[in-house]
Order: structure tokens, then C-alpha cells, then sequence
């Protein structure tokens, strides 16, 4: 049986290139004559080499190089050719698309982490630190977790030596320390985990100390043990002993009620002394975060008597005598085990997800992957390019707005100044940020502190300079209040520099998810006044009442912004030679205005079959005028009807 997979369609494509793409006239078919012959060197020569010889087409050809030929030979491997584009363009761009393996392969993301996972670069853009540091993170993960008892070994060793290997005392304020350190750089929560909202000015203590048993909680106080005995000068400690305290400290926790209480720092300072911990140390716990201790208003305590316990048990000795490295075992053990359950409450015992676990914590550390994707995607030209995508996208969208007379007199001031404000911000200018990205170690436990560490500062940094600033996301892009929009390294990986003959690819990807998310910020997600929002429903509500595609009510504001991105990003393109026929890819001749509108919408084929979406996307171009001219789509057909929605002021929209 032949098989018809998307893979094998490609291969076969040379030989059944779309036929409509030969004109202008999409019913005009392709004739082309191939001959095999063993006797006729030159017949079998051109059959290697794919030559194709057909009749004399319609229309003027263009003899200039086409810009993207790569990019062309991958859309003729997926065209529907069974499906008239005047029908259901969606289905005859996308059908072959969707739920392709070959295609998942080659998206920019996955290579992006199969060099990172692997370790393979080119000589022309190798890895950096943080790419580095992703790569030892990964194989340290791998190597170590399929042993829980090396697991916490590592993890344990790395606190201990981070913590308590030069802390010559313990006390009350070394133990708030290590308890706010743990919960706020490492992620590791001890016997007491803290957070802070810096919106309410809140600290919240919670204790949450684990009393029950597991089968690997002593090989976990065993690896802690080790760490602590390891120390220098350290008093010799027994697993045992450890152990039993915990578990003696962990019934005097339980035999208490569990209690709320919350504390003005600045009113209550000296029931916090009596309740709940001393506030000298907390004062200086505070500044763990980085922030002034003013800035802290409140402290929500939940389980204030168990906190108070364990306040009681560091304050009984200053000494480094084995009492006390019972109570630092116990601290430390808690936030060992808490990383334990993050990484093997998924992995279940077995070693069947142990890759996917270890490839899931690379992608929870949001920062790095940022910062490796900025080492390998960005460069000048690239930046160049995108601000230049940028400021013609800008100006189409808002000569769009200003022309459809959509926004009151009482906006256009407000509206004016978003769009004179707002500027791109690429990857590379994003990642210059004040925190060095560490170092990577053999050690797991090393590289969960060290990446854990450099998360919570830059968090810590970004959230300083963008205070009170709201964050609008839409797909790879996302805007910083009102004056700043950044976009991803994914998207950011797509643009093509170097050369002008770019600008069909580079706008059809970049330009056209740039123009949507301009629209969504301006239509969807700032407030305007009554009349402006009056404008703005009406051109949303006339989609649905005239049955354009049979679209979801729930999915207009979508319909919108892809029906004006679209639009405006056509606006900004070159049209000298737009719907003049190329030689593409081998024989295959299409214009620039085809291959825009086929390329545009196979960037944004869904992996999943979803109807709505294509109906979507077949309005979107409905909408534009320039898509049927540019098949020469039939009147009556489906893909050219006539506009009926306008963005107009307050005028009915429907003409």
C-alpha cells in the first residue's frame, strides 16, 4: 500500500508541485512532460536534477531571484493539492501540516534544546554560560536522580557548605537566616516557609514541618548527618540521634494548635517578640530580600506557636555542640526533602520519566532559558531588523487607527502618546541585566542553590524596575506596561538578516505577530472612553451577526486582532512587483503576494486540528481585499466574498 504520509509527500513533491501555483489562474493546470530513457543521456540527466518541462504559462515572469526558495520548497512538501485555495485556504495550507512529527523536528524550540541537552554547537555560535550551565544542570539531573541516596548527598553537601560550614554560631538569628534563605533564593523550604508579596507588604511565615515516614527520609537525614560531620571543626554527629530529635521535636510541633496571626511590624513589635520570633533577627531575615525592612508592613504568621517552638529550641544554646547540630540537622533535612519531592513526586519511583523530569526543570528556570537563547539566536543585524519590523508595523497599525476615526476626540491624546512611547525590546537588550549568570558544577545539589540563587535576583531585580507595571501577554509577546513590548527569543530566532529580500519572510512571521499584538494591547486591553469602546464592540459584534466563518462569540477579540494585523502588516510590504509571477523553487512559479499570504498562514498552522482557528484565519483574509486578487479567486467563491465589516467610527459598520 502507498504510503501518504506528510514525509513521503514530501518527497514526491518535486515531481507534483502545486499545479494552480504554475499562474496566476488557479485553474490552470500544470503540464509537464518527464522522460525516462535509458538511451537519451540528456532526458536522464534532467530527470536527476528534477528539470521539468511543461506548456507555455499565462503571464509575465519576473526573472529576478526569488528571495526564499528554502522557505518555498518547504510549503510545495505541504500544500493540499486535493483543496481549491478559493475554497478553504486554512485546509489547503494547514491540512498536511498539522500533526506532522517531521515538522515538530524542525520548529526553531526543539533545536534549541536538543543543543542545549546534547551539548552540540556550531563553531559559529557556540554555547555561553548559560548555555553551559543548562547542559551540566541537565546531565547532573540525569546522572544523579536515578540514586535518591546520591540525590541527597548532593543536595544536602551543597547546603550545609553554602550555610553552616563557617557559621561559628547557632542561634536564633543564624537559624531565621538559613529558614528565609532557603524558602527565597533556593526554593527549598525548611521547617518554616516564607514568602512576600510586595504588593501587600506582607511577609508570610508558615510552618510546615513533615512529621510523617517515608522509607527515604533516614537515607536523607543519613546524607545531612554526613554533610554536617564533614564540616571543619564540626562535633561528631550520629544519623540515630538526629533522627530520634526529629522525631521528638516533630510530637511537641503536632501537640500543638495550629494557629493564624497577623502582626503590623511597625505596632506590634513587641507581641512578635513574645509570639513569635525574635524581631532584631527578622529584621535581618527581611533583608534577604534585598528590600529595605520599611518595606515590610506585616507579618502573617500561620502555625505561630510551632514557630515560636522552634524559635525556643535555637535560643536555648550558642554553642557548637551536638545539641545544636541536632537542630541545624533538622532545619536542612526538611529543605532536603522538600527538594526531593519536586523532583521525584513525578517521576514515581521509576526511572521512565526521569528525562522528562530533568528537561522540564530546564524550562522551569525561565531565566537561563532565556539567556541561552539570546547567546545563540541574537546578533546586531537581527536587532536592526527587529526594531525596523517594529516602527513600520507601528506606523501601519496606527495610520489604520487614526484613518478608521474609531477612538473619541477625548482618546486621541492618550492614544498619541502609546503609540509615540512604545517601543520593542529584543532579546539581546533584554538579557542585559545586572546578575552574572553562574557557573555550572558536576554537583547537582551545587547547580539546583546556584540556578535557584540567580532566578530569585533577577526576579528580584526586574520586579525593582518594573514596580507596579502591568504585564499583557499575547503568544511570544509581551508588553511592560504601556511603553514596552518584548519579544520572545523563539519568535525573535525566526527573523532572516542580511538581506532585503527578507521582508516577505520577516513580516510574515515577526511583522504580522507584531501587528496583532499592537491591535490586542489597543482594542482589547486599555481602557478608552465610552464612545471609543461603543466604536470597538460594534466592529467586534459584526463578525458573528454576519455569520462570518461561524465564529465562537467568545473568540471575537482573537478574530479581531488576526483580521487588523493582518491587514496592517500587508500595508507595510513592498508592492512594486506583488503580483508579479517568480520562479520560487524549481519550477514552481508564484508571486509575492501568494507567497506571503501561503507563508504567513502556515507559520500559524496549529498542531492540533481546530476548526474555529481555521475559520479564523480563512476570515483574516477575507477581510484583506489583496488575497483574492492575488488567486484570482472566481467571485462567487468561497475566499471572495465581499467585506462586510469595517472599522470605521461610529458609523454602522456594516456596509
Amino acid at each position: 500500500m502507498q504510503d501518504s504520509s506528510p514525509r513521503n509527500r514530501t518527497a514526491a513533491a518535486a515531481w507534483t508541485a502545486p499545479s494552480f501555483l504554475f499562474t496566476k489562474n488557479p485553474g490552470h493546470r500544470l503540464s509537464f512532460i518527464c522522460v525516462l530513457s535509458g538511451v537519451l543521456v540528456g532526458a536522464a540527466a534532467a530527470i536527476s536534477t528534477g528539470i521539468y518541462v511543461w506548456s507555455p504559462q499565462e503571464g509575465e515572469v519576473d526573472v529576478s531571484p526569488f528571495c526564499c526558495p528554502d522557505l518555498a520548497r518547504e510549503l510545495a512538501w505541504y500544500l493540499n493539492q486535493s483543496i481549491d485555495p478559493c475554497k478553504d485556504f486554512f485546509s489547503y495550507v494547514c491540512s498536511n501540516v498539522i500533526g506532522d512529527k517531521k515538522r515538530r523536528e524542525d520548529d526553531l524550540q526543539k533545536q534549541l534544546e536538543q543543543s542545549l541537552l546534547t551539548g552540540a554547537t556550531s563553531e559559529a555560535k557556540p554555547r555561553g554560560v548559560a548555555g553551559r550551565f543548562l547542559t551540566s544542570f541537565y546531565r547532573s539531573c540525569v546522572t544523579t536522580l536515578p540514586y535518591p541516596q546520591s540525590f541527597f548527598r548532593s543536595l544536602a553537601s551543597a547546603l550545609v557548605r553554602d550555610s553552616w560550614e563557617r557559621q561559628e554560631l547557632v542561634d536564633t538569628r543564624s537559624a531565621i537566616l538559613y529558614i528565609f534563605r532557603a524558602s527565597v533564593k533556593y526554593q527549598l523550604p525548611s521547617a518554616v516557609d516564607v514568602s512576600f508579596s510586595r504588593m501587600k507588604s506582607t511577609v508570610l511565615l508558615k510552618s510546615r514541618e513533615i512529621c510523617t515516614h517515608s522509607s527515604h527520609y533516614y537515607d536523607a537525614m543519613t546524607a545531612v548527618v554526613d554533610a554536617m560531620n564533614e564540616r571543619p571543626n564540626a562535633v561528631t554527629l550520629s544519623s540515630e540521634s538526629a533522627f530520634r530529635f526529629r522525631g521528638q521535636l516533630c510530637d511537641a510541633l503536632s501537640s500543638s494548635l495550629r494557629m493564624k496571626r497577623r502582626y503590623s511590624t511597625h505596632n506590634d513589635s513587641h507581641q512578635i517578640q513574645a509570639e513569635l520570633w525574635s524581631k532584631e533577627d527578622l529584621d535581618a531575615g527581611f533583608s534577604v530580600y534585598g528590600s529595605s525592612v520599611r518595606s515590610v508592613r506585616f507579618v502573617t504568621a500561620v502555625g505561630f506557636r510551632q514557630i515560636r517552638l522552634i524559635y525556643d529550641q535555637f535560643a536555648s544554646e550558642n554553642t557548637n555542640s551536638t545539641a545544636a547540630a541536632k537542630r541545624v540537622a533538622f532545619l536542612v533535612w526538611h529543605s532536603v526533602v522538600h527538594g526531593a519531592e519536586h523532583f521525584y513526586a513525578t517521576l514515581n519511583d521509576s526511572h521512565r520519566f526521569l528525562f522528562t523530569v530533568c528537561r522540564t526543570r530546564i524550562y522551569i528556570m525561565r531565566a537561563f532559558w532565556e539567556a541561552f537563547a539570546a547567546e545563540m539566536l541574537t546578533s546586531p543585524d537581527k536587532d536592526a531588523v527587529a526594531h525596523a519590523l517594529f516602527t513600520s508595523v507601528k506606523r501601519s497599525v496606527y495610520a489604520d487607527i487614526r484613518e478608521s476615526l474609531i477612538f473619541d476626540a477625548d482618546d486621541v491624546e492618550r492614544l498619541h502618546s502609546f503609540f509615540e512611547n512604545l517601543v520593542l525590546v529584543t532579546p539581546t537588550e533584554a538579557s542585559r541585566i545586572s546578575i552574572a549568570v553562574p557557573n555550572a558544577s558536576d554537583s547537582l545539589g551545587e547547580n539546583i542553590l546556584r540556578g535557584n540563587s540567580y532566578l530569585f535576583l533577577v526576579q528580584k531585580e526586574r520586579e525593582e524596575n518594573l514596580t507596579d507595571v502591568r504585564r499583557v501577554v499575547y503568544e511570544e509577546v509581551t508588553f511592560l506596561g504601556e511603553r514596552q513590548l518584548l519579544l520572545s527569543s523563539t519568535i525573535y530566532g525566526y527573523i532572516r538578516a542580511g538581506s532585503s529580500d527578507y521582508e516577505l519572510p520577516n513580516n510574515a512571521r515577526v511583522g504580522r505577530l507584531l501587528a496583532e499584538a499592537i491591535w490586542h494591547m489597543a482594542l482589547v486591553k486599555m481602557n478608552w472612553s465610552s464612545k471609543s469602546r461603543d466604536n470597538i464592540n460594534r466592529f467586534k459584534k459584526c463578525f458573528p451577526e454576519n455569520k462570518l466563518g461561524d465564529i465562537k462569540t467568545d473568540l471575537t477579540n482573537n478574530l479581531v486582532v488576526i483580521v487588523l494585523g493582518l491587514s496592517s502588516v500587508v500595508k507595510t510590504l513592498n508592492r512594486s512587483d506583488w503580483e508579479m509571477l517568480k520562479h520560487a523553487w524549481s519550477l514552481w512559479r508564484i508571486s509575492n503576494a501568494q507567497f506571503f499570504f501561503m507563508l504567513s498562514t502556515y507559520y500559524r498552522c496549529p498542531w492540533f486540528w481546530w476548526s474555529h482557528y481555521g475559520r479564523m484565519t480563512n476570515v483574516s483574509l477575507l477581510y484583506n481585499e489583496d488575497f483574492a486578487t492575488a488567486f484570482q479567486c472566481h467571485y462567487s467563491a468561497p475566499m471572495a466574498r465581499t467585506r462586510q465589516c469595517f472599522l470605521k467610527g461610529s458609523r454602522a459598520l456594516k456596509q
